[in-house]
């Protein structure tokens, strides 16, 4: 066949925290007991599952550890990320990368064989058995201080990209009914 063809490729390293031990560490810390927000994007694309890991679904996982000072709840929320890179003019069709339907996780652990499952984005769909899961785009759970937890983004379908929103909410100083703090006034009924 002859003619004048366009070609588009796209190089692309393995995301660095393919591996457990390359985690993407996130420590929170608020001064203020505000709740803490960070957004970044990234991608499980080329992205592989590791010997020893537990309820892979596409094999494509990716992880970040967080280890929290205070005690609080931890959500993480990937959405699509959706970037036009290819050249328009050219009348390419830009290429869809976009992951959907991740399947996340976030254990408590400090090795990846001993690992503890604590909240599952995989929830059962009673309506098909075709897809017999649906996968929420947000899962949370408690945090106490100074432990090590990780998150992993892993592909239900086919990998992609992603906006990872990581969000902290610390626990209030007097959350506990020990902890209750006195409220003085001087006011006179």
């Amino acid at each position: 066949v002859s003619g004048t063809y366009d070609m588009v490729a796209e190089l692309r390293e393995l995301p660095f925290n393919d591996y457990f031990s390359n985690a993407i560490v996130w420590q929170p810390t608020t001064s203020n007991n505000l709740p803490l927000s960070v957004v970044t994007n990234g991608y499980n694309i080329y992205a592989t599952a590791e010997n020893g890991e537990q309820m892979v679904m596409g094999g494509q996982t990716v992880w970040y550890q967080i280890y929290p000072s205070q005690g609080g709840t931890f959500t993480a929320e990937v959405d699509p990320y959706y970037s036009e890179r290819f050249n328009i003019q050219a009348n390419l069709k830009p290429f869809n990368f976009n992951l959907f339907n991740p399947a996340m996780t976030l254990w408590q652990g400090t090795n990846l064989a001993g690992l503890a499952l604590l909240a599952d984005s995989k929830v059962p769909n009673p309506t098909t058995s075709v897809n017999p899961y649906n996968f929420p785009d947000k899962v949370s759970c408690a945090m106490s201080p100074s432990n090590t937890y990780y998150f992993r983004i892993d592909a239900s379908a086919s990998p992609g990209e992603y906006t990872l929103i990581k969000t902290f909410v610390p626990l209030a100083n007097n959350d506990n009914f020990a902890n209750a703090q006195l409220l003085l006034s001087d006011a006179t009924v």
